[in-house]
């Protein structure tokens, strides 16, 4: 029999055993990792210290608020997030989910695979009497990576107790390395830095904007176990923004301080070097479990009869390329477009479905059957996906620029991003074209499950998961 989280099968309310507490550690988790600390780094130097520490706050206040409302389907009905997308985008349309997620799983994965080996191999070096040996980052960066593949190999479940017993320490140490940050010498020194001015603060919204949209694809796959939709909600949203806030500050301030952008360099600069260490070494592996988690659940999505176990491991393995990347930040900023422009207005359709169209009701035993209402047009609801590729062209308009070739280049749209940014305005977008087109479409044609009566709900609304 296998252990409850480790099929696509809906969780009875009985069997969701993760109250406030433990979603709250999680999400906090899931920003403590060092690619949060190079959302900060990536336009500290451009913008200067204030600026960094009050745009900082407010992005992610502001990225956050409207993320975690996507933690309520899967929290309601104790389905995992695709399971959760088929309603929108139909039985097949879900999968373009699954690319996006795996997608942006090899990539954040084989990040945080890579600096753990980087700093692990830093912390044996400066703390070890020197110790070295050939090959040694590849060593250090495959057991960063294996310890938490053991862990989701046994129970996923362990994902909760991870975070409850690591976080808390991890968090600790990112506040003492932010109080030695602010210390009168270091404070002058990063206030003295001039700013580059190569991005401003549509950039820098944009960036929080999008590193937020990237856990879009996993808050259903571990907010499933939530005991109700409140925790599920604030958790998510508290854990998350505070970590953002919180790691955004530090590495922001740290690049300042020593003009590196990668947290294994600057780690050595300052003298937090150890607690910095720590919290990248075993923070990465706790959140690459996190991580990896979802990816599985997205594939046994497709194809339910594989094996949970052999499909971790077989999502996990490729993911190790990343160890032999020449730059990481680069890596770092294509995920982050590759995330603005797919995730982005994908995600924004389905909830917009999920709260204005449906009213937070759908039928969970029809996202099981291929033949249902939700098959829509074979398997694909043209409405949505339709509104999704108006969300694409707007952020491509945009924010093509960023992306460095000319073909999707627009000096209009490079204007007024430095206005609007790219992310949330194409979410937006997507997410109003959706809600326009649905109640004219399935008004007239009567399907997906949609009822618009003159409560404006969906007939089939019953939690048949409890």
């Amino acid at each position: 029999m296998k252990k409850t989280g480790m099929s696509i099968l809906p969780i009875p309310v009985k069997d969701r055993t993760a109250g406030g507490l433990s979603l709250f550690w999680l999400w906090c988790g899931g920003n403590v990792l060092l690619v949060t600390f190079m959302v900060g780094s990536d336009y500290a130097p451009s913008i200067g210290l204030i600026p960094t520490i009050v745009l900082t706050i407010f992005a992610n206040l502001a990225a956050y608020t409207c993320i975690a409302w996507s933690s309520q389907r899967s929290a309601k009905y104790g389905i995992d997030e695709i399971i959760a997308l088929r309603p929108t985008y139909g039985i097949r349309g879900s999968i373009f989910g699954v690319i996006i997620l795996v997608g942006i799983n090899f990539g954040w994965v084989g990040i945080l695979t890579a600096l753990a080996g980087k700093s692990a191999k830093h912390v044996m070096i400066t703390y070890g009497g020197g110790f070295t040996f050939t090959g040694d980052y590849i060593i250090y960066s495959l057991i960063g990576i294996s310890i938490p593949i053991v862990f989701l190999l046994i129970n996923p479940k362990y994902g909760f107790t991870l975070a409850k017993v690591t976080f808390p320490f991890f968090i600790a140490l990112t506040i003492y390395i932010l109080y030695k940050l602010i210390q009168p010498e270091n404070w002058n020194a990063m206030a003295s830095v001039k700013p580059t001015f190569e991005v401003g603060g549509a950039y820098v919204f944009e960036l929080c904007v999008a590193f937020a949209v990237a856990w879009l694809p996993y808050l259903g796959a571990w907010n499933k176990f939530a005991k109700s939709q409140r925790h599920a909600y604030w958790t998510a949203y508290l854990g998350l923004t505070a970590m953002g806030i919180l790691f955004g500050l530090v590495g922001g301030m740290a690049t300042l301080l020593t003009g590196e952008h990668e947290p294994p360099a600057w780690a050595g600069q300052i003298d937090v070097g150890l607690p910095a260490y720590l919290i990248i070494v075993f923070g990465n592996i706790t959140t690459i479990a996190l991580l990896t988690y979802g990816g599985v659940m997205a594939i046994l999505s497709i194809f339910p009869k594989m094996k949970y176990q052999i499909v971790t491991l077989a999502l996990a393995l490729p993911s190790t390329i990343f160890i032999f990347s020449a730059s990481l930040q680069d890596m770092f900023n294509y995920i982050l477009l590759f995330v603005g422009l797919l995730a982005g207005p994908y995600w924004a359709v389905s909830i917009a479905d999920f709260y204005f169209l449906r009213k937070e009701k759908f039928d969970v035993r029809e996202c099981y059957n291929p033949n249902g209402i939700y098959k829509y047009f074979h398997g694909f609801n043209p409405v949505a996906i339709f509104s999704q590729l108006v969300g694409m062209i707007v952020w491509v308009y945009l924010g093509g620029w960023m992306s460095g070739m000319s073909a999707f280049s627009y000096t209009n749209g490079e204007s007024l991003f430095h206005l609007l940014s790219a992310t949330f305005p194409a979410m937006v977008v997507s997410g109003l074209v959706y809600v326009i087109a649905g109640k004219i479409i399935f008004s007239k044609y009567q399907f997906g499950g949609y009822s618009f009566s003159k409560k404006n709900s969906c007939t089939k609304g019953v939690d048949k998961a409890s």
